[in-house]
């Protein structure tokens, strides 16, 4: 789409580039929208060249084990590269993860995680919450059969949901993992398939130890590949507390093979001392043998004696050798030090690699957010308010948000014979900038201003006030969407309700 070529502001107006923000609650306060207050999240470090194209997809929550409380709400959170909202979905009394765009049976759809956790991350309740392109629920997708879906992943594949799931073994007492499909396009969202790691892992791989009381959570599922987008008729599976990946066959169940982050016994691969890892999150294998690895190296969840890490967390690219059965170490990406020494993430994270070859690091239990580019230089480094954070970060481009224009909201302040319009659209991508018409009633209209969007609320200060306002936003291709108001130049019929 060609790029609007947005009219600069007239004499008679002067755009304020800061939204209205309540800088000590860290968390941000909208004029147009009253009731959302994400975290407002920083950087400390310059933004470098090379940052592959797109927004950032977060889901904001609290830190498990802090005693602080939140900032801001819990919510799933889009921001742009200058940390701007972009859309944000307030969850009330729930944890929620793993924001990112899909496909539903072609159609671009958004996925998260939404439920409660103890402080020891054991989940309670859970499910994962699909919507479309308006923002509007498409599904909702709870376990079954005893099953509850945790956090760690969803992957959507044609019209089927492929999650991570937990559920006691009575006979065992053992916390057991499986990856399950469930069908989206039948009522009831139907379990088709579920493969159990107590019935393809001995629970002797695991470095967690034994509880006196049922509920061993000897592996703790954290992460979903369907190789090959799913045709090849395998997935890899990561479980965190065994230190491992598994290349799963759907059709038999059974375990191809076995990579062991510390070499242990049963690992089919051999891997140098560079390249070991523990207590990994999110597995995926790339072409050519290539495979990334979100490494922890910290921590055993409720031990005895406080946690030793091996080293500072870090995302590792490995690469495989199918053929002898080896690894070696290709590419670490680490934090950059701070106060007190290397980051170490105790649990959570993940390393993704972006479609220029950059590497997005979500660090987990830890507030940060990174991109690197391929060959390690730190280009992008972000920060939640302390106790937030997010599970994963992830970076896509190409997602097209478009809310209901009810979502539209402005509203216009009097004072001393002169106006300010605050104007926001949450969700709305497409928006480049807005189109402000006054006058002296609705018939009587005429362009005051045509200004640049900036960030989730965009503040217009005129230096005369009006009757009556409406505010037209401007899409890409210079189409626009009108929402209007008017009396008395306070904007009534405009003002912030709605979310």
């Amino acid at each position: 789409m060609r790029a609007l070529k947005l009219i600069t502001a007239t004499a008679a107006l002067t755009l304020l580039a800061t939204p209205a923000v309540a800088s000590a609650s860290r968390a941000w306060n909208f004029v147009t929208a009253p009731r959302l207050h994400p975290p407002q999240l920083r950087s400390d470090a310059p933004v470098r060249k090379g940052l592959a194209p797109g927004l950032f997809f977060l889901a904001n929550f609290r830190q498990l084990a802090s005693p602080l409380p939140m900032v801001g709400q819990s919510g799933p959170l889009i921001v742009d590269q200058h940390l701007q909202p972009v859309w944000f979905q307030p969850v009330s009394g729930l944890y929620t993860m793993n924001l990112r765009p899909q496909k539903l049976d072609g159609k671009p759809v958004l996925s998260w995680w939404q439920g409660k956790l103890t402080k020891l991350g054991v989940v309670t309740q859970g499910e994962d919450i699909i919507v479309g392109q308006d923002y509007k629920q498409i599904a909702d997708l709870k376990g079954q059969d005893g099953w509850i879906i945790s956090p760690h992943e969803l992957i959507i594949s044609g019209h089927d949901a492929w999650v991570t799931a937990y559920r006691l073994d009575a006979t065992t007492g053992v916390l057991d993992s499986a990856v399950q499909e469930y069908d989206l396009s039948q009522p009831g969202l139907p379990l088709v398939y579920t493969w159990s790691a107590l019935a393809h892992i001995r629970t002797s791989q695991s470095h967690q130890p034994k509880p006196s009381k049922p509920g061993w959570d000897a592996y703790h599922v954290n992460s979903i590949e369907l190789v090959g987008g799913g045709t090849e008729g395998r997935f890899l599976v990561s479980m965190r507390n065994t230190w491992g990946a598994y290349l799963v066959d759907i059709a038999t169940g059974n375990i191809l093979w076995t990579l062991l982050g510390d070499n242990g016994a049963g690992s089919s691969f051999t891997l140098p001392k560079a390249a070991e890892f523990e207590w990994q999150h999110d597995v995926e294998l790339h072409s050519n043998g290539l495979l990334s690895v979100f490494d922890d190296a910290c921590c055993l969840i409720n031990p005895p004696t406080p946690p030793k890490p091996i080293g500072p967390s870090r995302g590792l690219l490995l690469r495989l050798d199918l053929t002898h059965h080896t690894a070696s170490f290709a590419k670490q990406y680490e934090h950059p030090v701070i106060a007190g020494g290397p980051l170490e993430t105790p649990y959570q994270g993940n390393a993704d690699l972006l479609p220029n070859q950059n590497v997005l690091v979500g660090w987990g239990s830890q507030p940060y957010f990174s991109e690197f580019s391929s060959s390690g230089k730190l280009l992008f480094d972000a920060a939640f308010p302390a106790p937030d954070l997010s599970y994963r970060a992830y970076k896509f481009a190409g997602w097209v948000g478009k809310p209901p224009l009810a979502w539209l909201h402005a509203v216009a302040r009097k004072h001393k014979g002169k106006a300010t319009i605050y104007v926001s659209w949450n969700g709305a991508t497409q928006v480049r900038g807005w189109r402000l018409l006054a006058g002296s009633d609705s018939k009587h209209l005429r362009t005051v201003a045509t200004v640049r969007k900036t960030g989730f609320e965009t503040v217009i200060a005129l230096r005369k006030a009006y009757k009556t306002y409406e505010v037209k936003a401007i899409g890409a291709s210079g189409q626009t969407a009108t929402f209007g108001s008017g009396g008395g130049g306070s904007c009534n019929g405009c003002g912030p309700g709605g979310y």
